[in-house]
């Protein structure tokens, strides 16, 4: 595949997840608990593919870009997918986290995005 392929399926998954996100803080602010189960694995379901595409996407241009190992960078992108991995739970577990979550999701967006188009170190 080329790399053009790589970067819209990564873009198109971020959105996703991104996504998927919003409706799951939205759903905690409006009072939605873990029980409610088919507004939880709807979002669930789609933020766990999102982020299997994400990963193989980035994974896929890594490759591409015939990258010398794993650059610090790109060592830091994985940890932050990792961290929007876990972070998912947060809003069932503590929704008072929920607004600060909502805001805090586009810092930790542009995080990515800078160190994907500037690779800093």
């Amino acid at each position: 595949m080329p790399l053009e392929f790589y970067k819209v399926l990564h873009l198109t998954s971020l959105f996703w997840m991104f996504a998927s996100f919003g409706g799951l803080v939205v759903h905690v602010l409006n009072g939605g608990t873990r029980d409610n189960n088919g507004a939880r694995k709807l979002l669930a379901i789609s933020h766990g593919v999102a982020l299997l595409l994400v990963f193989v996407s980035g994974f896929g241009m890594h490759a591409k870009l015939q990258l010398a190992g794993f650059p610090l960078w790109f060592l830091v992108k994985i940890v932050l997918w990792l961290a929007l991995g876990g972070l998912f739970v947060l809003p069932y577990r503590m929704p008072q986290a929920s607004r600060g979550l909502f805001f805090a999701l586009p810092v930790l967006g542009a995080v990515g995005a800078w160190l994907a188009l500037y690779k800093p170190f």
